[in-house]
């Protein structure tokens, strides 16, 4: 299937070539186009059946694009047309343009252009864009930018036009060196402050270090952001500073995963294998159904051992832990080595993409195989089920607003269910109930860490609930 999307793909590029426009809609234009699309030939590997149907598809086309309509351009037709084949499939099957395309690789390589803050903007309703924090050593940490700081204006666009963060992100991100002026309303300030931002190359921290101290213990936490390009390198770095920080006199690791949405499989793989010392923990289903090893991992570098040197482990996920989060949670969980805590199941996302790349700097994303965590005798599936926390619990005073899983997007990949006969897995308070206890520790400190941060994006949420 992948092979014919893709062949499609370039069939519709050969065919069409680069035109920039179509924009007569005269009837000796919608003549030509009729006699131009009855003269299509199918030149690919397949059955007469199977070049009958594509050459319905291309004469689809033709009518949309040179009849229906005639105003878009021929190349934004085209994207429209490559994005619905795409999005077709499941939530995560798309084709991504030239600049989406780029967005992606700067995503997952963790650097972007920018101006170094952080937004969020509700999908629904008329309030602004809110600035939630400001990243260090930043064009807008130079400019004087602050948390609370509220976006009204983003060049010449109001920003209560926008619908969600993401299409903010959009308007403000750009190439180092290009400008963007944002309007910005201050608490305390009458006037609109307008400033004008040169964008920089912005490199996102993955993974922020702190040690936390209760009851005459001392524990290492990471917060995780994204998995992406050097994470298991810098997670072994950071750990391995606090753990000297401490002068070696750790009590324990937490690692939170809460809201980390994914990212470079690869990645994951290698994080995990600073932990514990299984061969493989992690399966591919492919959409034929053939359970098989993850391909092209197996002979990874491994890292021997056990960096924590069997140091109590408690990994913290939300609903918005996904993907890759959850492969790392599962993991840790599956095998014993970690004690899992959150406020509901992870988000249930265990899916791997293919990148395909396409002419013009454009690229096919393409879910190809859910993800089964464990080993050929004793595996699990996280796709729509998530990972189960084994401490379940509530942040004091914090309202719970639980967002949509994956099982809940239209178009899904169902899980292929779970493994015939699989072995059972008692609780790991029984099998460990010394992990266990420690875990508990470690969570309270952690929830008091938490809570001061929570408590002010809960008041930020209710003010722009009220706004709405």
């Amino acid at each position: 299937m992948n092979a014919i999307l893709r062949t499609i793909c370039l069939v519709l590029f050969v065919i069409f070539g680069t035109a920039s426009s179509w924009a007569s809609s005269s009837d000796d234009a919608k003549e030509e186009a009729r006699a131009s699309r009855s003269n299509i030939t199918v030149d690919f590997e397949g059955s007469a059946e199977d070049r009958k149907e594509l050459a319905k598809f291309l004469n689809l086309v033709f009518v949309l694009c040179k009849e229906i309509y005639p105003k878009l351009t021929f190349k934004d037709c085209m994207n429209n047309v490559k994005e619905g084949v795409g999005n077709s499939f499941d939530p995560h099957t798309g084709f991504l343009n030239a600049e989406k395309t780029r967005e992606l690789l700067a995503d997952m390589r963790g650097r972007f252009g920018g101006i170094g803050i952080e937004i969020f903007k509700p999908a629904t309703g008329t309030s602004y864009v809110d600035i939630v924090n400001v990243l260090s050593d930043t064009p807008a940490k130079k400019a004087g930018l602050a948390s609370g700081d509220v976006i009204v204006r983003i060049g010449t666009v109001p920003t209560t036009s926008l619908k969600g963060t993401q299409k903010a992100v959009e308007l403000i991100r750009g190439d180092p060196g290009t400008t963007v002026e944002l309007t910005i309303e201050r608490k305390g300030v009458p006037q609109p402050i307008v400033v004008t931002l040169v964008r920089e190359e912005i490199k996102i921290v993955q993974i922020e270090a702190k040690l936390l101290r209760s009851n005459g213990k001392t524990y290492a936490l990471l917060t995780t952001r994204m998995f992406n390009e050097y994470f298991a390198k810098e997670m072994k770095q950071k750990y391995l500073e606090l753990k000297w920080e401490s002068g070696d006199k750790l009590s324990g690791l937490i690692i939170s995963l809460e809201n980390n949405p994914g990212g470079r499989l690869d990645e994951v793989y290698n994080a995990v294998d600073l932990f514990m010392d299984a061969e493989t923990f992690l399966l591919q289903r492919t959409n034929e159904g053939t359970v098989r090893y993850e391909p092209g991992l197996l002979q990874r570098m491994k890292t021997p051992g056990d960096i924590s040197r069997g140091l109590p482990i408690l990994v913290v996920v939300n609903g918005g832990s996904a993907s890759a989060s959850e492969i790392f949670a599962g993991a840790l969980k599956h095998f014993g080595r970690a004690v899992i805590a959150g406020t509901e199941t992870t988000f249930g996302k265990c899916s791997v993409q293919s990148l395909m790349s396409l002419p013009g700097e454009e690229m096919a994303k393409a879910t190809t195989a859910e993800c089964l965590i464990g080993a050929m005798n004793d595996w699990v599936p996280i796709q729509c089920v998530g990972v189960t926390p084994d401490i379940l619990f509530a942040y004091p005073g914090i309202k719970s607003r639980k967002g949509p899983k994956e099982c809940e997007l239209s178009g899904r990949l169902s899980s292929g269910g779970p493994m015939k006969d699989a072995p059972k897995h008692p609780p790991i308070k029984e099998v460990k109930p010394g992990l266990h206890r420690a875990a508990e520790e470690m969570l309270e400190t952690f929830k008091l860490h938490r809570l001061p941060k929570l408590k002010e994006e809960e008041t930020r949420i209710k003010l722009l609930e009220k706004l709405e």
